[in-house]
């Protein structure tokens, strides 16, 4: 067997709890040398592990001073590496992680078990069988197996508990299996229960009964109560699917217009997620049939579909059940686009007819009540703007863009410098009179997706930061000062004002486009996170780099042009590309179609570029210097201004001769 190929042994250097890591690699080791590499020198086998140590193990070999015997013995290489990831190891957080640890609503007993037969090896407890068996009844999830634990008193041993455990989890599946609750979960409510108004599993309104009601068919029936009739066949089960990547994972949904919330199954959960953090939820799902369905509880996972991702929160069942999305989150994602009317000439008049409530996807097709979107082209754009392009009435005509938080396409991984030691902060205390607030901004950034409850003990713990809006609202923050110590940044140039300018010898129109830069790096990177400003450019950038006319400089979009034509296309460009990358502008920020705007701190406008007058401002009023001090932060200041002062080195000479240090600063 080649030793180099399949499934052979790795070790994730950067893995949080390195200890259990090297444990797991040392163990896969050992079995390949005991299975098909037995019969292997064992110098031979020290070459093998150094193959497969990586090359931050090679970095850690050639550290050591081994003579040419230690060379030769696996031992040795086992005893050094463990020498080395064992100072990392803390019996405190050990112990700590070991009494933590409960069995969670998605947990199996075994995969319980096995976590605490794990844990507790490096906890150092003198009856570690004993902490093993004292966890499970502290931990069950389960009430009667605790319950039937206490009975046992100080009879109770490792093994009574592990039977009580295996035996009830094993009765509690085998009873589920017997229940006959219905199968399918289809139309789910999250609150109360509707009825049929007849077997056929349709609903009518008074006026409308099999009896009386829709036009007939061929078969004195209505095609809508054909679907279901017992003299018709089985149910109709055209069914709308769609795949979309859930944590990149590929899954297969059902397109529920009658759903009014998101489902999966616990097993397909475990099948996109190893980990899952599920949020618990008291309050249960209801059937279109009206059976009460459990869940679990509730996740965030990030769903991607056309090149847009979107935070999406869905009900966990455990059950078998087919993965659904509701109504909602299709008009969200623009997997379904709605009609609200339809208009229709009869008789030479044209009326408008206002769309009454309709259930089942298929008739809403037929209808034309509803239309499946299955790609998204840029002619299919072209197609649906049928009304002249107004720039004084974007907000109209681009809605979508100035509401709601965007979400820009990708995922952004921070990575942090291991050399540096994790930092966990106290929590800051919140007075009381915005207390109240603070947890409905907290409540409602979880809703929406932007923050998830965190259960599992974390590295890095930064302090919460809470900020009153001028508008009276409550804006979340971090504190990162000790975590940016450790980020490593990504270099992407940043454009400088200059050479936008560069790009505008001919402008007479200008249009400036701000984004919520604020909200979207907290939405998807904490406040204050060094490391977004080069994240958000490189996406600006990339997003706007074909379009001709379109600048960018972190959170802000210049779109120019010649004449009000040429603008007025480069902006629809624009905000037709933002609007498939999911991006979010701010309303009252935005400056359209100007013969002159402010630009990262300069004018722009027919004429050529300017001073902005805020600055000028700024610098009229400032103080007469006083100190060293004082002057350089007057020369810092008016360096801004060089480039529109003629002669501006020869005029400051003077000042910047008293900066030298053989020369003696008298100010005042």
């Amino acid at each position: 067997m080649d030793a180099l190929s399949g499934s052979h042994p790795k070790i994730d250097w950067e893995a949080t709890d390195l200890v259990t890591a090297w444990k797991s690699f040392q163990q896969h080791t050992e079995f390949w040398f005991a299975g098909p590499l037995a019969k292997t020198a064992e110098a031979q086998k020290c070459n093998y592990l150094m193959i497969w140590i990586g090359n931050k193990g090679r970095d850690i070999y050639s550290t050591w001073d081994l003579s040419e015997d230690d060379k030769k013995k696996l031992e040795v290489y086992y005893q050094n590496f463990e020498k080395h990831v064992r100072p990392k190891s803390n019996k405190i957080y050990s112990r700590y992680k070991f009494l933590s640890r409960v069995q969670k609503d998605i947990d199996t007993f075994e995969e319980y078990l096995t976590d605490l037969k794990i844990l507790v090896k490096d906890c150092g407890y003198a009856t570690p069988e004993e902490m093993v068996r004292d966890a499970i009844v502290f931990g069950t999830k389960d009430h009667k197996v605790r319950e039937k634990c206490i009975t046992e008193g100080s009879e109770l041993s490792l093994e009574k508990a592990i039977n009580f455990a295996r035996t009830y989890e094993l009765s509690k599946a085998q009873l589920k299996t017997m229940e006959s609750e219905d199968k399918t979960i289809n139309m789910l409510n999250k609150q109360g229960s509707r009825s049929n108004n007849f077997t056929s599993g349709k609903k009518y309104g008074k006026q409308y009964t099999p009896q009386r009601g829709p036009p007939q068919n061929n078969k004195g029936q209505s095609p809508n109560f054909a679907n279901k009739c017992k003299n018709c066949g089985e149910l109709n089960t055209d069914e709308w699917t769609e795949t979309i990547n859930v944590n990149d994972v590929p899954v297969n949904f059902q397109l529920d217009t009658g759903a009014k919330c998101n489902v999966l199954s616990l097993l397909k959960l475990k099948t996109i997620c190893s980990h899952p953090i599920i949020t618990k939820q008291v309050s249960p799902l209801r059937s279109y049939s009206g059976h009460i369905i459990d869940t679990v509880g509730v996740i965030h996972l990030r769903c991607s579909y056309k090149c847009q991702d979107h935070a999406v929160k869905f009900h966990i069942v455990d059950r078998n059940v087919q993965s659904v999305i509701g109504a909602k989150t299709c008009e969200a994602m623009k997997l379904l686009k709605r009609i609200h009317s339809i208009t229709q000439t009869s008789n030479l008049q044209e009326t408008t007819k206002p769309v009454q409530s309709v259930i089942g996807a298929k008739t809403c097709e037929a209808m034309k009540l509803l239309k499946r979107i299955h790609s998204i082209t840029q002619t299919c754009n072209l197609q649906q703007t049928t009304k002249p392009f107004l720039p004084e009435k974007l907000e109209q005509q681009y809605g979508d863009l100035f509401t709601g938080l965007g979400c820009l396409p990708g995922t952004h991984k921070i990575r942090i410098n291991k050399t540096v030691a994790p930092v966990v902060h106290a929590p800051r205390k919140i007075p009381i009179a915005i207390k109240d607030k603070v947890k409905a901004e907290l409540d409602r950034m979880e809703d929406i997706g932007v923050i998830f409850k965190q259960q599992e003990p974390t590295q890095w713990v930064n302090s919460m930061v809470t900020v009153i809006k001028p508008n009276g609202k409550i804006r979340i923050c971090i504190d990162p000062r000790d975590l940016n110590k450790a980020i490593l940044r990504e270099h992407y140039p940043l454009k400088t004002v200059e050479e936008v300018i560069s790009q505008m010898p001919n402008a007479k129109v200008f249009t400036k486009l701000e984004t919520p830069f604020g909200r979207y790096r907290f939405a998807r990177l904490p406040f204050g996170i060094n490391s977004a400003s080069e994240v958000f450019q490189k996406i600006v950038c990339e997003m706007v780099s074909d379009i001709e006319g379109a600048e960018a400089i972190i959170d802000d979009i210049l779109i120019l042009g010649s004449d009000q034509k040429e603008h007025d296309m480069h902006l629809k460009q624009v905000l037709d590309r933002a609007s498939e990358y999911n991006l979010k502008l701010s309303a009252g920020k935005c400056e359209i179609s100007k013969p002159e705007v402010t630009y990262v701190g300069h004018r722009l406008t027919s004429e050529g570029v300017k001073p902005d007058p805020e600055k000028i401002r700024a610098v009229n009023k400032m103080s007469k210097p006083e100190c060293v001090r004082d002057l350089q932060t007057f020369m810092g200041f008016i360096q801004y201004l060089g480039k529109f002062m003629p002669n501006m080195s020869t005029v400051s000479a003077p000042l910047r001769t008293l900066l030298e240090k053989k020369h003696c600063m008298a100010l005042g």
